[in-house]
């Protein structure tokens, strides 16, 4: 697998796996450490072995500043603490204390974004002061995403189930939206910000919306059976973010095992 290819601890147990925030890197962290890849090319970037988990791992842009959560049986730090560490430095250069468990990370140039069960916290870089505190209903799947673009955006889990709060972070934004009947698992911004997904705990149906007016502009169905979707993605494309055109495709994953792709004229490829 990956591990073998790149030198990680083969045996060691995969706790996470996921993109940076600008999609530029993967993430991976396991029950003995971290590593992060370049996406194109596929290459290690860096890397370390602790012998000691790490259950998030957040790495910012192409640099070698990621923050780190402990995870698994033998956690590198507490499960409610965000360790910014500096790979070239070889240490941790700030930390934040949460009082319930991190659930996931965002990490922007100059905002740190951690998602606890009921609440998200906004902290500035690299200052690493709490700026904002966002409440929220129950999310132990940490729903949360940002937009990297020139409008930088947030979304995370509204008042209610069902409902997501877009908040902008360098725009003037703040947004309410209810886009399902029920709880919400799982939400993507493309990368200019312009298009929103989302998907309830259901998993039939994939929700598009426009986040300057909070209009609906489209949804694709998954299936009729119930499926627990584990992400989506927008793909935007170098030459339709340079035209600032909207993303053209969605992709999708589930427990069932299979990768959906669809265009945004509501029509599987």
């Amino acid at each position: 697998g990956l591990k073998d290819c790149v030198g990680m601890n083969s045996q060691a147990r995969v706790l996470f796996v996921g993109y940076n925030a600008d999609h530029t890197c993967v993430c991976v962290g396991t029950a003995t450490g971290f590593a992060v890849f370049a996406c194109d090319p596929l290459a290690r970037r860096f890397g370390r072995e602790f012998g000691r988990g790490v259950g998030i791992v957040e790495v910012l842009g192409r640099t070698n500043v990621a923050a780190l959560v402990g995870g698994g049986a033998d956690p590198l730090c507490p499960e409610t603490r965000v360790a910014l560490w500096d790979d070239r430095q070889a240490r941790t250069v700030a930390e934040a204390e949460c009082r319930t468990p991190v659930r996931a990370v965002r990490l922007l140039r100059d905002r740190l974004v951690v998602v606890t069960d009921m609440a998200v916290w906004i902290y500035s870089l690299p200052a690493f002061e709490l700026v904002r505190r966002i409440a929220t209903t129950n999310n132990p799947r940490g729903v949360c995403a940002v937009s990297c673009g020139e409008r930088q955006l947030l979304v995370c889990l509204g008042d209610k189930p069902g409902q997501v709060r877009l908040e902008g972070l360098n725009v003037q934004l703040s947004r309410l939206l209810t886009v399902h009947e029920s709880s919400v698992v799982c939400a993507a911004l493309s990368a200019d910000g312009s298009r929103l997904a989302t998907a309830s705990d259901k998993g039939t149906l994939i929700r598009v919306w426009a986040t300057q007016t909070g209009a609906s502009v489209g949804e694709v169905r998954r299936g009729s059976d119930h499926a627990m979707i584990y992400s989506i993605s927008f793909w935007d494309g170098e030459q339709l973010q340079r035209q600032r055109q909207p993303p053209s495709l969605i992709t999708l994953t589930s427990d069932k095992g299979t990768c959906h792709v669809f265009s945004l004229g509501c029509d599987i490829i």
